[in-house]
């Protein structure tokens, strides 16, 4: 238990230090990760024991990829979204979030409406959502 947590706690200093700042949650290109932090801290790891060796970069590539992912908007739409559409979205949430990549899908299952998605929260405005609020609120 206690290697662990050792282990956890030198995969969060590390995935910290990947970033260009130190910090992935900075503003503009501060918060991007950077390769040569990346590149070094690895061949870091591929120093120790081949056993931990296999560990730490397991654990680092799993804890880079989920930081990485707290940045990245993804919008699905049922429709093409115009341009202003998708600015007036990226507006709206690089006010709560730090948004390092916008993804933009269209999404035919969705009907009349668009399912967003940052870091591990999700915001969906369909008709289906809707209907399905609706419906929880008539049952009451």
């Amino acid at each position: 238990m206690k290697n662990k947590k050792k282990v956890l706690q030198v995969i969060s200093e590390a995935v910290k230090e990947s970033f260009i700042n130190g910090s992935p949650r900075s503003l503009g290109e501060a918060g991007k990760i950077s390769e040569a932090k990346v590149k070094k801290i690895t061949e870091l790891f591929k120093k120790l024991p081949v056993s931990q060796s296999i560990t730490y970069l397991t654990q680092y590539a799993k804890a880079l990829k989920r930081e990485e992912e707290k940045s990245i908007l993804y919008i699905q739409s049922s429709i093409p979204l115009s341009p202003a559409n998708k600015k007036q979205i990226v507006h709206q949430f690089e006010k709560s979030h730090k948004i390092s990549t916008v993804e933009v899908k269209l999404n035919s299952s969705l009907k009349a409406g668009v399912l967003i998605k940052i870091g591990d929260m999700v915001y969906e405005d369909s008709l289906e959502s809707r209907i399905r609020q609706l419906g929880m609120a008539i049952a009451g």
